[in-house]
């Protein structure tokens, strides 16, 4: 999913540098890509973005760092009590 929404970002900001409206840019992408491949919100959000001159593509990093779980530990703990549920293992391990 991530290759494709980094491909349909390309393509919005390609279609704004050639001057096409929202709508026109809706149908040209769902033209070329598939119908229904981006739809209007995503469209309008994207061009708006470049209007006011944000032009990078790419996610922001968010704040926070991502939690890491042990993953040998896990599988351990699956290999020794197979029946245990994902609910138990998140609670044992502390994540979601």
């Amino acid at each position: 999913m991530e290759k494709n929404r980094g491909v349909i970002r390309e393509l919005l900001k390609y279609e704004f540098e050639l001057g096409y409206s929202e709508k026109e840019a809706l149908d040209n992408i769902n033209r070329a890509k598939g119908h229904g491949k981006v739809d209007r919100t995503t469209v309008w959000k994207w061009l708006s973005k470049f209007r006011n001159n944000q032009m990078e593509i790419t996610d922001k990093k968010r704040a926070g760092r991502p939690r890491e779980v042990d993953r040998v530990a896990v599988v351990n703990a699956v290999e020794a009590h197979p029946s245990m549920t994902t609910r138990i293992l998140a609670e044992d391990f502390d994540c979601d």
